[in-house]
């Protein structure tokens, strides 16, 4: 959730500007360096934050609907649209999940360690 998500009718409660959005990088950034658990789990939603825009973006290049690509790996249409949505679950997607995905859409799964 962004905390300067504004509408054109009124402004969210959660508009606070960018100030307010540099404030919560800061503690965020400052909990990571105290706490190595709360730097594992920000690591690992960031990973699923990237996994989920690429599984989006791969399958509108293709042009699928998440329907026709649930169909093409035998799962249900919500399967798909939890995969796109990191937010719907804490269930993180397996490496064989994500290579029939990767497959379905034409591609094929990488997974490398980086310094």
């Amino acid at each position: 959730m962004t905390l300067y998500a504004t509408t054109t009718a009124r402004k969210s409660r959660y508009s606070r500007g960018p100030e307010a959005l540099d404030r919560v990088g800061a503690l965020i950034k400052e909990k990571m360096q105290r706490d190595p658990r709360s730097r594992l789990e920000y690591l690992a939603h960031e990973l699923l934050h990237e996994i989920s825009g690429q599984l989006y973006a791969l399958r509108k290049e293709a042009g699928l609907t998440q329907q026709e690509l649930a169909d093409k790996i035998d799962v249900p249409q919500s399967f798909i649209a939890r995969l796109e949505n990191p937010y719907t679950t804490n269930k993180h997607p397996s490496l064989p999940t994500l290579a029939k995905v990767a497959a379905a859409l034409g591609r094929k799964l990488v997974v490398r360690f980086e310094v």
